[in-house]
């Protein structure tokens, strides 16, 4: 089952990690597109899920921020 990925975040700080380190990661790996105004990016299965959650807490713990996610099935609109 795919899914979408939003990334939130709580300080300055960790917006412009978002957007300079985690962003540009998933890019190399997920397939980016734009939701409602926002980017998220499109996974499939829960080694991919559980690869990212790993990730932001690892950049969470590093960086002492709040980054979040958001996890939903992908439901592709034609």
């Amino acid at each position: 089952m795919k899914h979408t990925v939003f990334v939130g975040y709580d300080i300055p700080l960790a917006l412009d990690i978002k957007h300079d380190m985690v962003i540009p990661l998933l890019d190399k790996v997920f397939k980016r597109i734009e939701l409602d105004g926002d980017i998220v990016h499109v996974i499939e299965g829960d080694s991919s899920i559980k690869f990212i959650e790993n990730m932001i807490n690892s950049f969470n713990a590093y960086y002492d921020i709040g980054l979040t996610l958001d996890i939903e099935p992908y439901c592709m609109v034609s």
